[in-house]
């Protein structure tokens, strides 16, 4: 899985760079505005950090109606290819959820594999895609651990597809002037069949700090 993973890192590079070379006509860029083409592409190595929106929670939904509800959740990272606007690509260093809660229990979650590598894929009106998946470490997730009742010990991975293989998490972005935000809807987990299978999602609304300003555009 490791050997994998790595490939991944790497396959999801080369198809950029091979894009790149083509001359490729589709040209998709974070951008400060929503404007095409991007005339103020988002720098490389600028910090992408966000949390929860306010009052909101990170809800992991696992079998029989078992929910791990977290009020706080936040994610740091950075925009780590954006030449000219081709393709961008960007990394999640950190992820974290607590106050994390089943029922009335207080219940921990811990996040696997960070960093994780981050695909960006326009959709339209300014608005795009982030795929979140391997970056040749293991397959991203999280656990469960004390309080967690019947998820106690519990892994859930990623489970939707992006370079044709299961281990990646489907994000929508909102391009926005002031307020842009990572959205995950119903995004498929899953886990061993005693922790229930294929049936785990998980849902959030994160919006971003940094950058203030961003759009995915072609």
């Amino acid at each position: 899985m490791r050997l994998m993973s790595s490939v991944l890192a790497v396959l999801s590079t080369a198809v950029v760079v091979g894009c790149i070379s083509a001359g490729s006509a589709s040209a998709t860029a974070l951008c400060e505005f929503n404007e095409s083409p991007c005339e103020a592409p988002i720098p490389e190595g600028t910090e992408v950090s966000g949390g929860l929106e306010f009052g909101k929670t990170a809800v992991f939904k696992g079998a029989l109606g078992v929910e791990v509800v977290c009020s706080t959740s936040s994610l740091t990272g950075e925009i780590t290819w954006n030449p000219a606007g081709i393709f961008p690509m960007g990394q999640v260093t950190t992820w974290s959820f607590s106050n994390c809660t089943l029922g009335k229990n207080s219940c921990t979650v811990a996040v696997l594999q960070t960093p994780y590598i981050v695909d960006f894929q326009p959709t339209g009106s300014g608005n795009g895609l982030a795929f979140i998946g391997p970056n040749g470490n293991g397959q991203p997730g999280v656990t469960f651990g004390a309080g967690c009742g019947v998820l106690n010990g519990c892994t859930f991975k990623y489970n939707e597809e992006f370079l044709m293989v299961k281990e990646w998490a489907r994000l929508s972005v909102i391009g926005s002037l002031t307020e842009p935000r990572i959205e995950a809807s119903q995004v498929a987990l899953k886990s061993s069949f005693f922790c229930g299978g294929t049936s785990g999602r998980w849902n959030a609304v994160y919006y971003l700090s940094s950058p203030s300003s961003m759009f995915v555009v072609l």
